[in-house]
């Protein structure tokens, strides 16, 4: 991929956002929330790709991919009102059918167009297929880091303000009651990634958050994920239980283990 490439995908997610608008101001808000977060989501990616020493081309795709990999929350915002995937639609699939109705890939190689369309179609599931082609998982996993790191600077900017300020669409429907799930603890415990779908309450939407250290794929995205705190902010949003430190010790431990 070559730097002009990269700037025509820059020029038509600018259209593609401008397209979608809405009239509803909650709607243009979460648009915003998505704009900044994809070019977050591009500063990180790019950040990583060159860590790993990528040649110049693949930082592009990787920044690329980055770029694109939310498309179909524009859609999904207009139509449903949410960004939570189990009330409305995959949003990773509706940004894969934008890109192939749009045929914004199609002045690249074949295996460029099948790398991104991969990463977006599997940067938001909780699991990679094993069946995956080789040669599509270090972009796929770099995007998923990319986005983790991201999200969690979303979720810990706004666990401080929450109960003052509660943003539906950062809540997804859970309570904010007290306590957290035995299931999710443990599953923490044993170094594994949890399942939205055991979550009670917004207490363990933060835990499931920090098990996401789990898959992070790539040194430096767990480098940035420790120096940016961020077991540290979400632990201050949690109960100071003995068992919520516990786990918080163990993460920040493993994190140290593998950053280098």
């Amino acid at each position: 991929m070559l730097d002009s490439d990269l700037t025509k995908l820059k020029a038509w997610f600018a259209a593609y956002v401008t397209k979608n608008r809405h009239d509803d101001a909650v709607v243009n808000s979460a648009f915003e929330l998505k704009i900044h977060h994809t070019a977050l989501v591009c500063d990180d990616a790019r950040e990583i790709a060159q860590a790993l020493g990528w040649p110049r081309d693949a930082v592009f795709a990787a920044e690329a991919a980055a770029l694109l990999h939310d498309v179909g929350r524009f859609p999904q915002m207009g139509k449903f009102h949410t960004f939570d995937d189990r009330l409305s639609a995959d949003h990773a699939a509706l940004g894969v059918e934008a890109i192939l109705e749009e045929k914004i890939l199609a002045g690249l190689s074949g295996k460029e167009q099948r790398k991104l369309i991969s990463a977006v179609k599997w940067h938001n599931k909780r699991f990679v297929p094993t069946e995956l082609p080789e040669d599509e998982k270090p972009l796929l996993f770099l995007l998923r880091d990319a986005d983790k790191l991201d999200i969690m600077r979303i979720f810990c900017e706004y666990y401080p303000v929450c109960a003052q300020e509660p943003n539906p669409l950062l809540e997804f429907g859970l309570p904010n009651t007290g306590g957290c799930s035995e299931k999710i603890l443990s599953t923490l415990c044993g170094g594994q990634i949890a399942d939205i779908n055991d979550a009670h309450n917004s207490n363990d939407a933060r835990l499931i958050k920090l098990s996401w250290i789990y898959d992070l794929n790539y040194p430096q995205s767990r480098k940035l994920f420790s120096e940016r705190r961020y077991i540290e902010k979400t632990l201050a949003a949690l109960p100071p239980s003995p068992e919520i430190q516990s786990v918080g010790r163990r993460l920040a431990r493993y994190l140290e283990e593998n950053s280098n």
